[in-house]
């Protein structure tokens, strides 16, 4: 990749950008001065995982407070996350993680080359980690998972008081963009743990999924 590409596909993207606003001014012009977010979601930099594939810009636009960086570790985003939950009042935080994640390969391997910044993240993923005698896909798929786990588990005891009053919950999801993992459908979405419960059953009686229909269910389950 040269920098002349690079240049060029972001022009593209400013073109997209005037095509979206104006298409999409009504609905734009809502959130002009404020915003007032659904959800906040801590997800992973990779450009695998953009926010469109859940949705249009009247979905995303003023509802979705998002925090990214490698790995999506909650322990990296301390002041997104205060800021959805002291400032934004939002009541529902879902840690994002995927498949084919480089951060949480490198965690897995020798990264004492690497520069302070991401060295600092990529222990945290490594602490995270289970031992496992898997397969290299199986544990990959495991390391993610964990990961996931222990971000969830970080805000659950950061903020225990409001999720006993049930004005916060947690959610863990895994989107699977390698096509590796459940149904193997790239870039599907998994539920794996909610406010700390991670079987199948114990979720699926969370409040937080009572009005997903079942054919969803059957989906966003499939573990």
């Amino acid at each position: 990749m040269t920098i002349e590409e690079s240049c060029k596909f972001f022009c593209h993207l400013l073109k997209n950008n005037k095509q979206i606003a104006d298409k999409n001014q009504a609905e734009l012009k809502k959130h002009a001065d404020h915003q007032s977010p659904k959800i906040a979601i801590i997800t992973c930099s990779d450009s695998r995982m953009p926010l469109n594939l859940y949705g249009e810009v009247n979905d995303i636009m003023g509802n979705v407070f998002v925090g990214k960086d490698i790995g999506n570790t909650s322990a990296d985003s301390d002041a997104v996350i205060d800021y959805a939950i002291n400032h934004l009042k939002i009541p529902l935080i879902v840690i994002l993680g995927h498949t084919d994640c480089g951060a949480v390969k490198a965690a897995a391997d020798d990264f004492s080359d690497e520069t302070p910044a991401i060295k600092k993240r990529l222990e945290t993923i490594k602490n995270s980690s289970k031992d496992t005698t898997d397969a290299a896909v199986d544990k990959h798929i495991q390391c993610v998972k964990d990961n996931v786990h222990d971000s969830v588990e970080r805000i659950i005891n950061a903020h225990r008081n409001l999720i006993d009053n049930k004005e916060l919950s947690v959610a863990g999801c895994l989107c699977d963009t390698a096509g590796i993992y459940g149904q193997k459908i790239c870039s599907a979405t998994y539920i794996i743990n909610i406010n700390g419960g991670k079987d199948s059953q114990e979720l699926q009686n969370q409040d937080l999924i009572k009005t997903i229909d079942d054919g969803l269910k059957s989906r966003i389950f499939s573990q």
